[in-house]
């Protein structure tokens, strides 16, 4: 892999897809809820039906450096999405598992990242989460803080 402090947007999202894609604890957790793997998608599912659950790698959200600094702060943005129509009641509540077990994933994925080690990273919850029941959506952004490079990648 790419010297972590020279790495570049596209360097950053394969890293983080190799990541989730590789973690043990994340896609065992998934096997035991869901009874499938996980898909990472990098870049925006490729049908309105995508394999669930999914992580999709949606891009860079957020690019900060200037001629003067010597860091580059990035934030690539995760949509994680289950479905799940199963509701528990309990007294009075009804519960919607798959809100929680959505929100469990996100944590999860970020967990993923953090053990990775990829340098500085940060993680922040960046939207309110969209529920379509029983689609489940939540978004993180992963933030990365390197040094700043003038290197120039091209896809594939």
């Amino acid at each position: 892999m790419t010297a972590l402090a020279t790495l570049t947007a596209s360097d950053l999202i394969d890293a983080i897809g190799a990541a989730l894609a590789a973690d043990t604890v994340l896609n065992d957790w998934c096997q035991a809820q869901f009874g499938t793997h996980l898909t990472i998608y990098e870049g925006a599912p490729e049908t309105e039906d995508p394999a669930l659950p999914c992580i999709a790698i949606l891009g860079v959200s957020g690019n900060s450096r200037s001629d003067g600094a010597k860091e580059i702060i990035r934030q690539v943005v995760l949509g994680l999405s289950i479905e799940n129509g199963t509701i528990t009641t309990s007294g009075n509540r009804k519960i919607q598992d798959g809100l929680h077990q959505v929100e469990t994933l996100r944590e999860l994925a970020e967990d993923a990242v953090f053990r990775a080690k990829l340098g500085a990273v940060a993680a922040d919850f960046v939207a309110e989460p969209d529920v379509h029941f029983p689609l489940f959506i939540t978004y993180a952004a992963i933030e990365h803080r390197g040094l700043k490079t003038t290197r120039r990648r091209l896809p594939g």
